[in-house]
């Protein structure tokens, strides 16, 4: 994952463990084999900015990533069905990987309502 986006707008490290984590769940999705990678991390983080409510730092994002934020809208959307609808069963290594106090529990910070999603997405 390209780290500069993140560390030019000081993520927190929860947040930045946050984007990892969504992005460790694309890895045995097919779904996500044409996505640049610098694309899919700016997206995943772009998603733990949202579901961490810290929007402020979108504009920094979208300068530092290289990539507009309406560009990443449809992979944001992906991204947030994934977490919200996808069986752990094939990826609980992942999900307990992440659900361990080392990376934050960030399992357990509730995936956006595709309304809310939506919502910001359209703000």
């Amino acid at each position: 994952m390209d780290q500069r986006p993140s560390q030019c707008i000081h993520t927190n490290m929860k947040t930045l463990t946050l984007s990892r984590y969504i992005c460790e769940m694309t890895l045995q999705e097919y779904n996500y084999v044409q996505e640049k990678a610098s694309k899919l991390a700016a997206a995943s983080l772009l998603l733990a900015l949202y579901m961490k409510k810290l929007e402020y730092w979108v504009p920094f994002l979208e300068y530092y990533s290289g990539y507009s934020i309406s560009e990443l809208h449809p992979l944001i959307r992906q991204l947030n069905k994934l977490l919200t609808f996808s069986s752990y069963d094939s990826l609980k290594a992942v999900y307990y990987k992440y659900s361990h106090p080392v990376f934050f529990e960030v399992t357990k910070i509730p995936t956006l309502d595709v309304l809310k999603l939506e919502e910001i997405l359209n703000y």
